[in-house]
């Protein structure tokens, strides 16, 4: 167990931000925990006031999780700058304060957006879990205080293409179709997936509207979860309405551009917090 002080975290808010389908909240005789699920990596995730409690070792820690939940970033700056902003943005810097921006794998978020499409994130959530228990990779681990626990990973195309039969009795051949012709893309275009090299964010967002299965404001957040663009504000329509209504510019981009004297290269995070409160 590794633990660090990271102030004004609050790991609940983050869950309640439907940012990644993959975690689970557990409860436990000692209060509640997270069982967060990160490419092929999982932790169980606690939080006492300031300090995050994170399982395995200092080095599992900092080779993922750090970068994973953000923490290289003060979010008491920013939420503190969103106090000043909008009404809509402050009012929801008030309520739920803490909210990290996370760095998700491309994959999950690519498909996340895609089974998100036209459905709650309950629904979105119940069809990645089902995809991933059906064709995934399992891994199992005990953890004091809650017993042993199994997770099931983000499947590879491999295992997609070797449980299709199983996908089409339970999705349905046309969600099963789309899921893999989504994987299809994503193996012919391995850019995606590197991330960390910093491609053009030009030509990700390029690849992404040759692809065929996303909306601009899935585009967005595929871009900010998974490719640390957050200079645009990166909000649901009806969220995006209510900010400008509060506000004197008359577009999104506008108020980006405004919003980044104080948000810096983190402007996105403005719309993450009244996502949150209001509900995705």
């Amino acid at each position: 167990m590794f633990a660090i002080t990271v102030p004004g975290f609050s790991l609940a808010n983050t869950f309640d931000s439907r940012q990644s389908l993959m975690w689970r909240r557990v409860f436990t005789i000692d209060g509640e925990c997270y069982i967060v699920v990160h490419r092929d990596k999982f932790c169980k995730v606690s939080q006492i006031k300031d300090r995050i409690l994170v399982s395995g070792s200092e080095e599992d820690f900092y080779d993922v999780w750090f970068n994973y939940f953000d923490m290289s970033v003060d979010y008491t700056v920013l939420d503190k700058e969103c106090k000043t902003m909008c009404y809509p943005v402050a009012r929801a810097s008030r309520c739920v304060h803490g909210v990290h921006m996370l760095n998700l794998d491309p994959v999950e978020s690519m498909l996340t957006q895609l089974l998100w499409w036209r459905c709650d994130a309950t629904r979105a959530r119940d069809r990645l879990q089902l995809i991933c228990n059906l064709a995934g990779t399992h891994k199992k681990r005990s953890y004091p205080g809650i017993g042993q626990v199994e997770v099931a990973f983000i499947p590879t195309l491999e295992e997609l293409n070797s449980n299709q039969k199983l996908l089409n009795d339970i999705l349905g051949p046309i969600a099963t179709n789309r899921v893999i012709s989504l994987f299809e893309f994503i193996e012919s275009h391995q850019g995606l997936l590197n991330a960390s090299e910093h491609f053009n964010i030009l030509d990700i967002r390029d690849w992404l509207i040759e692809s065929g299965f996303y909306t601009e404001r899935q585009i967005a957040r595929i871009l900010r979860d998974s490719y640390g663009f957050r200079e645009q504000l990166c909000a649901p329509k009806r969220m995006e309405r209510d900010i400008l209504r509060w506000s004197d510019e008359s577009t999104a981009i506008e108020w980006s551009n405004s919003a980044s004297s104080k948000l810096g290269l983190n402007v996105a995070y403005a719309g993450m917090l009244v996502q949150t409160m209001m509900g995705v």
